[in-house]
């Protein structure tokens, strides 16, 4: 798969792959939002950075 010009500055700020990045942002802050916020990326840019590194991502709704 090849990165973006984006991606690989990402990586390269982060210090670390997107395929682990993106993962613990995710599982941490629970949301594209909030992780897109962390790693600097717009959420809809995030969203297609976890297709094209092969993710997928299921959506549990919640009645508060």
């Amino acid at each position: 798969m090849k990165k973006t010009r984006l991606m690989l500055r990402t990586e390269k700020r982060l210090g670390e792959p997107l395929e682990k990045a993106i993962p613990e942002a995710y599982e941490k802050y629970g949301s594209l939002e909030a992780a897109g916020k962390i790693l600097e990326v717009k959420p809809d840019t995030l969203y297609l950075w976890l297709l094209r590194l092969g993710y997928t991502r299921k959506v549990t709704l919640v009645k508060e």
